[in-house]
């Protein structure tokens, strides 16, 4: 029989003849021509099978190489995508050089979604239908805003990758439209977060102020290596940490890894700046401390740490250090659930954390005619938050003397 020129996308398989296979069984030696003109040569062989069922073997094969352009890794379009995120897009997002903080933020929303495509292959699993329907599952059961994190998480550390190793030969959510049909709220974050009215919020920093680091009852030693100037230290911390939120609106993050070559002292008052690399949103911003009192207290703290300190809250039992953030966090929680919800007699402190400073001067600043777009400059706030993307550059004096006027 004559050789036939193939074209892209072209097999051979039905002008080929089954013939017997030295080794036992059948064989039939085909070509395939790939979409970018490359021919392959290849072999389908089969024991106990009929000339017809090894044609259909040979045809599965030469379509799975027009789909994965005829590559021959590990992954497969037929391979369970499930297994292909854990496997191959976890590891990858654990050996990125992304902050520790996104990539668990981006484990997690990756394991969201092998669960969400448990059972589909990573050909049936790229499907637009199979990912809509994934992503609105999610957001059902997560929150609209989660789901639409996990969708660009898949995008660059999925299907993307797909693509690039030639598993697939589109990428679902760029060629088509993918939304979510409902709009889900998690039932474990209230809309909108929750602030203090403008009385307690005064009630709670009057507390605050008015907190003995050394109150023998709350730095007695129990059990454990934490001696009482241990515990000393670290309510002292605990206190300085929510005054500076309080009265700043830095995240818990920010306030832990501010430096004093972040603080300007001065006779107007007390300046910080959010470093980019410290910032959950990765842009810098300087914001002026809006309680004279607190200012005071940072020139005293900036005074008594001396030439040599690097952080203004280190951690506790080695100041030069950083103070681990889940102990930081943890800490400084308790406390607000605890002993300063049950003072200043504020329930609302017993279930949000410190995240509430945020959101209260967020709300007052509001209620003070303060434009959006100012107040997201302020607070390092996204779009979706302040209803537009803050800039660095903004000049936030109105903020200040708005928050400032009593």
């Amino acid at each position: 029989m004559p050789q036939v020129s193939l074209r892209p996308g072209e097999d051979n398989i039905s002008q080929r003849r089954v013939t017997d296979d030295p080794r036992g069984g059948m064989r039939l030696q085909w070509d395939v021509c790939l979409l970018d003109g490359r021919v392959l040569h290849k072999v389908t062989r089969g024991k106990n099978m009929s000339k017809g069922e090894v044609k259909a073997r040979a045809r599965r094969t030469a379509a799975e190489a027009l789909r994965t352009s005829g590559t021959t890794g590990a992954w497969r379009g037929t391979s369970p995508i499930s297994d292909y995120i854990r496997q191959e897009c976890e590891p990858a997002v654990v050996s990125s050089s992304l902050r520790e903080s996104s990539k668990r933020r981006y484990l997690l929303d990756l394991n969201l979604l092998a669960d969400a495509l448990s059972g589909y292959s990573i050909a049936g699993g790229c499907r637009p239908k199979t990912i809509k329907d994934a992503l609105n599952r999610i957001a059902a059961g997560h929150g609209t805003a989660t789901a639409r994190q996990v969708r660009k998480v898949a995008g660059k550390w999925v299907v993307q990758r797909l693509v690039l190793e030639e598993v697939i030969n589109y990428n679902p959510l760029r060629d088509a439209t993918i939304g979510i049909d409902v709009e889900y709220k998690a039932s474990t974050k209230a809309a909108g977060g929750v602030a203090l009215t403008e009385d307690e919020y005064v009630r709670v920093l009057d507390y605050l102020l008015a907190c003995d680091p050394a109150d023998p009852e709350r730095t007695r030693p129990r059990r454990g290596h934490w001696t009482q100037a241990d515990r000393e230290a670290k309510r002292r911390g605990v206190i300085g940490i929510c005054l500076l939120q309080a009265t700043t609106g830095l995240r818990i993050n920010e306030a832990r890894m501010l430096a004093w070559d972040d603080v300007v002292v001065s006779g107007e008052g007390v300046l910080v700046t959010v470093r980019p690399e410290v910032s959950k949103t990765h842009k810098g911003r300087t914001v002026q401390v809006l309680d004279g009192r607190v200012a005071e207290r940072m020139r005293i703290r900036r005074r008594d740490a001396g030439d040599g300190a690097a952080l203004v809250f280190g951690s506790p039992c080695a100041p030069g250090r950083e103070w681990e953030r889940a102990n930081c966090g943890n800490a400084v929680n308790q406390f607000l659930h605890g002993e300063v919800a049950e003072a200043c007699g504020v329930e609302k402190l017993r279930d949000h954390g410190s995240h509430v400073w945020r959101t209260t001067l967020s709300t007052i600043a509001m209620k003070r005619g303060v434009p959006d777009e100012i107040r997201a400059a302020a607070f390092g706030h996204s779009a979706d938050v302040n209803r537009n993307y803050y800039t660095d550059v903004t000049d936030i004096s109105e903020y200040t003397r708005a928050m400032m006027s009593r």
